[in-house]
Parts: structure tokens; sequence; C-alpha cells
């Protein structure tokens, strides 16, 4: 639960300005009772509620906050966005944190719907920090975080103010598309994220596939890119349509993240097309999904497991020493070979 320090914090004023507007002290001015009224009902601070404190308690408790679609199809629909990225981050901070005196607590915000919103778990007071992961969250919510005094690192794009961890978008893009080039393809398809996420890991991504395809422009290398949909089977589906539509025929493809993947070659079964023999397909962001593909999918390990322990590392030390220098960290990727590439020559 928010309190009165947290609602002075917030807009900038001393705690006794917070007190004169809870009185009602009519010698406020009219721009600081609305500024602190407003922080009032978005902390949502309640006047001698039980859990307000006179000071900050130390809870050991750590926050994890993921973003995702609010896409109402059910569970087991193509449509549906399996969230493996959090998961497999989220358990990888559970691991690391096993050792500590520290215990989780997480929640999911839903987009659209939770824009300019402040997660629940921070609000309420219950975490001594946070760590947000998804490229979703607007650098308005990092700005109204740190106005608390909450200690926060970020997982995917860059926010400013924050210390981060991010996959190498550009790094891995770079070696998915290198692998297809080198195993012969000449027909690229770059299926990349939706327009709605983050521009900066679009245009990674859209950069490493660029300076792949740059170092062999002598080899007559064609190439097309395409945003998905979603970051799902169903929207790999639909973005592999969309192309076969348009008469585009690839002989290899690479994709923002495994579930696009899965669903181009969903699409291209259908129409007799096989992997590898066909097209080749290299993913970006490998898990257990596409190792179980009848074809298992070659992907880019972004190394998950490294990306929540040094959240965690980040995340440890702001707690125990707020003063300290930001730190960005851009976690190096990986080749994962498995079956749906093959030489071309």
């Amino acid at each position: 639960m928010a309190t009165i320090y947290d609602i002075a914090r917030y807009v900038g004023v001393s705690k006794s300005t917070v007190s004169s507007v809870l009185n009602k002290d009519p010698r406020v001015k009219e721009e600081t009772r609305v500024r602190v009224e407003d922080a009032i009902r978005e902390l949502g601070y309640v006047r001698n509620s039980s859990a307000v404190s006179l000071s900050k308690q130390i809870t050991k408790t750590i926050g994890i906050v993921s973003a995702v679609d609010k896409i109402r199809v059910a569970p087991y629909e193509a449509e549906n966005e399996v969230g493996r990225y959090s998961m497999d981050v989220r358990n990888s901070i559970f691991d690391q944190l096993a050792d500590t005196d520290y215990s989780v607590i997480t929640e999911r915000c839903f987009f659209p719907g939770s824009e300019g919103l402040i997660p629940r778990i921070i609000k309420s007071g219950r975490v001594d920090g946070v760590i947000l992961i998804s490229s979703k969250f607007e650098q308005e919510i990092i700005d109204k975080i740190r106005r608390l005094g909450v200690p926060v690192v970020g997982i995917g794009a860059r926010f400013g103010g924050i210390d981060m961890v991010s996959p190498d978008y550009r790094g891995g893009t770079y070696l998915a598309t290198k692998e297809l080039i080198q195993s012969g393809c000449r027909n690229i398809v770059l299926f990349n994220a939706p327009e709605r996420y983050k521009e900066e890991a679009i245009a990674a991504r859209r950069e490493g596939w660029s300076r792949a395809i740059a170092e062999y422009q002598g080899d007559d290398i064609r190439y097309t890119e395409i945003p998905s949909p979603a970051i799902s089977g169903g929207g790999g589906y639909l973005a592999m349509k969309e192309l076969w539509e348009k008469g585009l025929r690839p002989d290899g493809i690479t994709t923002a993240n495994e579930m696009i993947a899965l669903g181009a070659i969903r699409f291209l079964n259908e129409q007799g097309v096989k992997v590898p023999d066909d097209v080749s397909v290299v993913a970006f962001e490998a898990s257990d999904l596409g190792g179980c593909a009848v074809t298992p999918v070659t992907a880019i390990d972004i190394c998950k497991r490294k990306i929540g322990a040094k959240a965690v590392e980040l995340l440890i030390r702001r707690i125990e020493n707020p003063q300290l220098p930001i730190e960005k960290h851009v976690i190096e990727s990986v080749l994962l070979p498995r079956a749906s590439v093959i030489k071309r020559w």
C-alpha cells in the first residue's frame, strides 16, 4: 500500500504538503493540489490504512512483471501468444534466487489496457525491487516507478534511467541470416516482430539481417521483410500466407521468434513445400517448442538463463546500493543448429 511518503516522492513535494492537501488546507496552490490528488488515485493511497508505514520496510521480496498482449482466444488456438520468452526468463530468475533470502511475486500486465498504469505489486509496496520483462512497457511507466524510489531492472528493449539487460537482437538476426546465406539460400525473407512492438528491437533485427546480406551482396541475394501480425504461430501462418499470395517463393526464412517460424512452416506444409528440402528456416529465440517439431527448428539461442541471472545480479546490487551508475548489458547470442537448414550447393 502506498504511503504519504510515496505520494510526496512521486509528486516531488514535501510530506507536509501532501498532509495539507489531505486536510483540505486552502493555502495549497490549485496546481499542487490537483497533482497530489491525481497521485493519490493513481498509487491507490488509502488514508489511515493499517498498511501505511512511517518508514520503508524491507520485504526481502522481488517482483517480476511481464507484459502480454490481450488476445481473447482459447489457449490452444494458434493465435495464442505462448509467452515462452518471458516464461523462460522468469524461470531463470527463480533459479538464480533459489539460494538467496529473497522470495518472488509475479504479475502480468495486459496490453492494450495497462498503458500508464503502475503494476499493483509496486503500488502496494510489497517488493524491494522489480524486474520488468517486455518491450511493451512505456518510458512513462519507468519514470513513475523511479519516482516512487523502487529499484527496477528492465529486460528487453532499452529504457532510460534504469539498469537494462537485453538479448542481442542485432547480432542474433545477423547470425540467423548468415547461416541461411552460407547454406546456399539466395531468396531470403525476414518475418519481423509486429509493428506495435518497440521500434528499437524491430530495427535491430532489421539491421542484423541487412548487415549479413550486405556482406554477401555480390552473390545476387534477394530479400524481403514482412512484419508478422503477432508473435504467435497464427501470426507466422498469416505472414507466410501474405508472402505466398504475392507470388514470392523464398528458399530461406528467418523469424522474430520460434512460434512465428512454426506457423510459417505449417502454411508451407499445406502447400506441399518441405522444410528443409525446399525452404530453410532459422528462428530467433530458441525454445523446447522448436526442438520438438517434426523438423526441429534451427534457432538462435539468446541465452535466457544468462539474461535472467544478470537481471537478478543488477537488481540486488541496486537494492543494496541505489547510487551505483546505471548499467546496460547485451547478452551475446549463439546459433543452435537443428534440422531445418540444409546445404543447397
